[in-house]
């Protein structure tokens, strides 16, 4: 009875109930906290990279870079120099994501691509306050603000990777921080938080189920082929890939591909050459199913393994 006269009340008021179900939901695992960002992301959206924690580095590297996951540091890094990057450095997180799409044409001479999408980091605790704060210095440095769904949204335009970029900066629920690429797809975010839906992006039975067991990982990557590109020289037929960091030295690719794909044609696609080179070990678990285990040897570079990653992922071209 409580609860519902709690609902009726933000209802009344026009506060979205989905503050109140994010208040309600303490006890969650971090694996259902996850499955719950992941139904937030826009049906569009092709690409996820997820960290577990504010750790954002692989074997003690790290650089704060918009495409890789960092927390708030590497949410707000590119914005104004930096000026913001270590403002919510304090503030413990469950998880950092990662997610994007509609990938532009690639260039030979710049290593990025634009994207859509946006980065969002999750916190242990409600960070109103520091929030606030930092949001309205944001505005008075900012390009413009408007609103969403109730939401302040900061508008800032950097150049970044020698391309113009429009960043959104906003704090759509107390818990957390979402920096996006594009308007259309902040939209689409913050009505799916007001709207909760029991369906995701992924579409795709055994995709959903790779995640899921994949949840806990450190470091949780995943690829969703609408329409497979030509760039990436993937197979057709192919629907995906779930990619898990299983330890300091060892990646893990679920690959999901068409039935008539060979093991070989998986290794090719996994496989980086000289100068770098790696030689991924690759296992059929059934028709169109293969299992690939990536170790980085002493020789190998892992910053190496990264950008192929990153590559299969959409980002990096050339």
């Amino acid at each position: 009875m409580l609860i519902a006269r709690c609902i009726a009340i933000a209802m009344l008021f026009g506060l979205p109930t989905v503050m109140m179900q994010h208040a309600l939901g303490q006890d969650m695992t971090y694996a259902e906290q996850l499955t719950r960002l992941i139904r937030w992301l826009p049906d569009e959206t092709e690409s996820l990279i997820v960290t577990r924690g504010s750790k954002c580095d692989f074997d003690g590297r790290k650089d704060f870079d918009p495409v890789f996951p960092c927390g708030s540091e590497g949410a707000l890094s590119v914005i104004r120099a930096h000026r913001f990057q270590k403002r919510l450095k304090d503030m413990r997180i469950i998880m950092a994501v990662h997610a994007s799409c509609r990938f532009s044409a690639p260039n030979v001479d710049r290593a990025q691509v634009k994207y859509a999408g946006c980065q969002l980091v999750l916190f242990e605790q409600e960070i109103t306050a520091s929030a606030d704060k930092l949001l309205g210095d944001m505005a008075a440095d900012a390009d413009g603000s408007f609103r969403i769904g109730g939401r302040h949204v900061v508008r800032f335009k950097e150049e970044w990777h020698r391309q113009d970029w429009t960043f959104l900066v906003c704090f759509p629920l107390p818990k957390v921080l979402v920096v996006a690429t594009d308007e259309q797809y902040l939209r689409e975010l913050i009505g799916r938080m007001d709207q909760p839906t029991s369906v995701n992006f992924l579409h795709d039975e055994r995709l959903e189920t790779e995640v899921t067991r994949s949840a806990d990982a450190h470091v949780l990557a995943v690829r969703r082929y609408k329409e497979p590109s030509l760039e990436l020289e993937i197979p057709r037929g192919a629907r995906g890939f779930v990619f898990r960091y299983v330890d300091p030295k060892t990646a893990g690719i679920t690959f999901l591909t068409a039935q008539s794909t060979k093991a070989n044609a998986v290794r090719d696609i996994w496989r980086l050459f000289p100068p770098i080179s790696t030689n991924p070990d690759v296992m059929a678990i059934e028709d169109g199913v293969f299992e690939v285990r990536h170790a980085i040897s002493e020789q190998e570079n892992w910053d190496g393994f990264w950008l192929l990653l990153m590559w299969r992922l959409g980002h990096q071209f050339g």
